[in-house]
């Protein structure tokens, strides 16, 4: 796990609070020089959680990201609340949240273009309240995990096909399958 540096004036209001980068071997090593090149995953521990926690979806993602030949792998970050009790006291809760939003911020920072695909803003707290790409992507993508029969996630496979950026947008296109 490797600390991930926060501005000073974070630090000083959440002294008790760190943002890490899970990391294992060889993958590790190469992290710790930025800028990343992996997709952002922000795991945040429950009530009493540790930040460790992250170490095993961390570690199972990295293997697949190796089975894959790392064509494209995810970066776990994860917080340090010091195990802080908060399913009932909401004041604890309330700190919390303004930090993650901090940490949102510091750790789009460490990357290139964070944007999605198709919209015209980041993808910060006020883009998805306001941008209405943004919006009508996450909600796309979040209909294209279900199952209708089950209501569960879709074990469904999926082709993406990239359209040459040189030519002019594209807003449909056409598929036919021969079920091999």
């Amino acid at each position: 796990m490797w600390k991930i540096e926060l501005p000073k004036k974070l630090t000083k209001r959440y002294p008790a609070y760190e943002l890490y980068l899970y990391g294992e071997g060889s993958y590790a090593k190469e992290h710790k020089i930025l800028p990343l090149t992996g997709i952002p995953v922000l795991f945040l521990p429950g009530n009493a959680g540790s930040y460790k926690q992250v170490r095993s979806i961390g570690s199972i993602a990295l293997r697949k990201a190796e089975d894959i030949d790392f064509k494209y792998h995810f970066d776990f970050f994860s917080v340090n609340f010091n195990e802080e009790l908060v399913a009932l006291y909401g004041g604890s809760l309330q700190k919390q949240t303004k930090f993650v939003h901090e940490c949102i911020k510091t750790i789009l920072k460490l990357y290139k273009s964070s944007a999605v695909p198709k919209t015209w803003v980041s993808t910060d707290h006020l883009s998805i309240v306001w941008c209405k790409q943004l919006q009508l992507t996450t909600i796309r993508a979040f209909f294209d995990l279900i199952d209708a029969d089950t209501k569960q996630e879709s074990d469904k496979i999926y082709f993406t096909f990239p359209l040459a950026n040189h030519r002019k947008i594209y807003t449909h296109a056409y598929c036919q399958s021969t079920m091999l």
